[in-house]
């Protein structure tokens, strides 16, 4: 059984979405997981003025 071009093709292109989708889905896992967190310590310390918090959110 041989496969053409395109045939070859279609699998190397579902092999490299589904490696993708799999990244995505840790990263989303990752970033979901870091916000809970974050959470956590928003709540474990008393308010901060927003800027502050804003920055800590534009470095990390």
């Amino acid at each position: 059984m041989r496969n053409g071009p395109a045939e070859t093709n279609r699998l190397l292109t579902s092999r490299k979405s589904r490696r993708t989708a799999r990244l995505t889905i840790c990263w989303t896992l990752q970033r979901s997981s870091q916000a809970a967190e974050n959470l956590k310590a928003l709540n474990a310390r008393p308010i901060e003025p927003i800027s502050l918090l804003v920055e800590t959110e534009r470095s990390g």
